[in-house]
Order: structure tokens, then C-alpha cells, then sequence
């Protein structure tokens, strides 16, 4: 298992037997330990987290068979509106 912060592409991705994805938001935030903090910026949480061909080389890869788990922890949303 290792961390990746590269954006997806088919290349990175066949070297990749299990994708998970955590609490995937738009508009990189500034955070403490990955969750994001309540500082404003011009950048929102509506925006895509992902770009079209991250999605598409992402979908290409499941279709091929790779496997995908992906889940939002919404008490994360919750502490960092309670900051």
C-alpha cells in the first residue's frame, strides 16, 4: 500500500491493483492531518475533485478491471464547520 498524490492517469493507474479514494472534495483547501480547514479561499468544495481525464483514465482502469472503493466520512464536513 503506499499514498499517492499524483493525479490519475492510465500510466500510474496499471501499476495500481485497489484505488481508494477518501473523502474526495473539490477545491484544494488548506488542512491539518487531510481534513480541510474552514480558511476562506477562491476555491469551493462545488468544484470537481478530480479533472476529466483523472475521471476518464479512472473509469477506463475499473472497466479494465481494477478495483475501486471510494467513501466520504461526513463527520469530517461536520468538525471542520465546527472550527
Amino acid at each position: 500500500m503506499k499514498r499517492g498524490k499524483q493525479k490519475f492517469t492510465t500510466a500510474n493507474l496499471s501499476e495500481t491493483d485497489v484505488l481508494v479514494i477518501v473523502n474526495a472534495s473539490g477545491g484544494r483547501k488548506p488542512n491539518l492531518y487531510g481534513i480541510n480547514l474552514p480558511i476562506p479561499t477562491k476555491k469551493t468544495r462545488e468544484m470537481p475533485a478530480f479533472s476529466a481525464g483523472e475521471i476518464e483514465a479512472v473509469r477506463a482502469w475499473v472497466h479494465d478491471g481494477g478495483s475501486l472503493l471510494q467513501f466520504a466520512l461526513n463527520i469530517v464536513h461536520w468538525l471542520t464547520r465546527q472550527l
